[in-house]
């Protein structure tokens, strides 16, 4: 969405796993510390993301994307001053057995796999989709501190979805998001001689680990010229980040250290209703080679059967 939509900036923190820099209009945040909430609020199915770290989401699954310029706090909350990302990701189909994959391969043995499966329980009663992401990559900087590569890319998710309409007023909906994320945050130094910026000399593993648990249930309940939406939202996640905290050249002057943060979320409201491959180095714009993949992608329905 970076760069498609009007005064709306995507980015990626660096200090942190699968951290968010998000602004909209020039409002935003984009630190690791989890005292300050974003002033953008990200929503998946419903479920508000409480900070910076779990933000930054893959598209294969996910149907349409809103942007709500802020401020939004009437309809969503607190934490959205700048506005709100929306995501709403594909449904389960109560009528049809179907499913996507998709695989990319690139430089520097990337892998990527994705998948999604659809599975209806009770024909236009009870639906179940399964998905599942993996991406590994070796790093594409050389660190000539520590020798061998920095910026590895290992991420595995999962997701299931269950949608049950009993009948033309109930719908219930039931998500659960399984993530873990052991990739090497960027290189805090990739300017080291002002040349090549795939070349630096951290002298720490900038290994990251992230886990993250999140279910959320929606239920919609027609009474009669107004539906009465109940969202129930659970998030669990611990994550620790390695980085070396200064770019002096001398080792004896460096200093490095450890975040880890474990949090918990819930949120409950009810309510009735009516990017691309560049990278920078200071203020140079340089062409990022390793960006050079290939992929396929195959998406398959099976033909509901008919009933006389």
């Amino acid at each position: 969405l970076d760069g498609l939509i009007p005064n709306v900036f995507i980015g990626r923190q660096t200090a942190g796993p699968n951290m968010g820099a998000i602004y909209i209009r020039g409002l935003g945040y984009q630190d690791v510390e989890k005292n300050i909430p974003p002033a953008v609020g990200v929503v998946i199915d419903e479920v508000v993301v409480g900070t910076n770290t779990g933000q930054l989401i893959d598209m294969f699954d996910v149907e349409h994307v809103e942007v709500n310029r802020g401020p939004q706090g009437v309809l969503y909350g607190k934490n959205t001053t700048g506005g709100t990302i929306v995501v709403r990701r594909v449904e389960p189909k109560l009528d049809a057995f179907g499913g996507a994959v998709a695989v990319q391969l690139g430089d520097y043995s990337e892998q990527q796999y994705k998948g999604r499966i659809n599975i209806p329980l009770i024909e236009d009663q009870l639906g179940l989709k399964i998905g599942a992401i993996k991406k590994e990559q070796d790093g594409f900087y050389k660190n000539v501190t520590l020798g061998g590569r920095a910026g590895d890319v290992d991420f595995t998710a999962y997701t299931a979805a269950l949608l049950w309409e009993p009948n033309d007023t109930v719908r219930a909906k039931l998500t659960y998001d399984r993530l873990d994320d052991t990739s090497d945050s960027v290189a805090m130094d990739p300017r080291y001689d002002g040349d090549d910026p795939w070349v630096n000399e951290n002298d720490w593993n900038a290994q990251t680990d992230y886990e993250q648990d999140m279910w959320g249930l929606v239920v919609d309940i027609d009474i009669g010229g107004a539906t009465l939406t109940s969202i129930t939202g659970y998030m669990s996640r611990i994550s620790t980040a390695r980085r070396s905290m200064r770019w002096t050249t001398p080792l004896s002057s460096r200093r490095s250290r450890s975040h880890r943060y474990r949090s918990r979320s819930c949120t409950r409201r009810e309510m009735a209703p009516t990017s691309s491959s560049r990278k920078s180095c200071g203020s140079r714009e340089i062409s990022a080679k390793r960006c050079t993949t290939r992929w396929a992608a195959t998406t398959w329905t099976a033909p509901s059967s008919s009933h006389s």
